[in-house]
């Protein structure tokens, strides 16, 4: 798995890509555990803020173009692109999730299946 970072291209090897998928699974059940509890009113204080923040940071890094009335997070579309004898042949996946959610299900699934994946705002 290839992404740039500034600039500067990171090369991640499947199984550490694995570890971070992982960990980024846990992290969003996590935030979804906060969401619901300060949505029902259940969220200490010591946490509200800190839930603010994060929730601040999760709706900054979404992509131009993913916002959908009626849900929070964003929509996108991860394109599958084949390799092999039917190289070039492109699917949509579509997740409704903060991108770092809809990334990391997105590469996810394409990995199992042997794909490169392609994550875009939108439908």
């Amino acid at each position: 798995m290839r992404m740039l970072n500034g600039g500067d291209e990171v090369v991640l090897e499947v199984a550490e890509l694995a570890i971070l998928h992982r960990h980024l699974d846990r992290f969003e059940e996590l935030v979804n555990l906060l969401r619901l509890l300060a949505d029902s009113g259940r969220l200490q204080d010591d946490l509200a803020g800190l839930w603010t923040k994060l929730h601040t940071f999760l709706n900054a890094e979404e992509l131009p173009g993913s916002e959908v009335v009626d849900i929070e997070d964003g929509r996108y579309c991860c394109q599958w692109r084949t390799r092999g004898l039917h190289s070039g042949q492109t699917e949509c996946h579509q997740y409704n999730a903060w991108y770092i959610f809809a990334w990391s299900a997105g590469t996810a699934a394409a990995i199992a299946r042997g794909a490169d994946a392609r994550l875009v705002a939108g439908e």
